[in-house]
């Protein structure tokens, strides 16, 4: 029976063996680096837009908030002076049919 050169194998077939697996490792190594920066730069966009987000939504409700306060500040003035009774005239009166 012949010997197996992958179990015992010459120094030479070792080395070339030794290379190959080297070579495979650096390769992954490669591949994990990249695949790890790929994260990173997708993490580093969705956080860019959920900031974005986030600042539109701010500035949306402070116009809001504004104008809710602009709102209030109507009630404020149309109020009757001294008890009175205020008039409506923006509102239509319902008519008998």
């Amino acid at each position: 029976m012949g010997q197996n050169n992958e179990i015992t194998g010459t120094p030479e077939t070792r080395t070339e063996e030794r290379t190959r697996h080297a070579k495979t490792a650096e390769a992954t190594e490669r591949v994990i680096d990249s695949a790890v920066e790929l994260g990173r730069v997708w993490a580093r966009y969705g956080l860019s837009i959920g900031k974005m987000a986030l600042e539109t939504s701010a500035t949306s409700l402070k116009t809001t908030a504004s104008l809710l306060g602009a709102v209030a500040d109507a009630f404020e003035t149309d109020r009757p002076v001294d008890g009175e009774r205020a008039e409506r005239h923006d509102v239509p009166t319902a008519r008998a049919a």
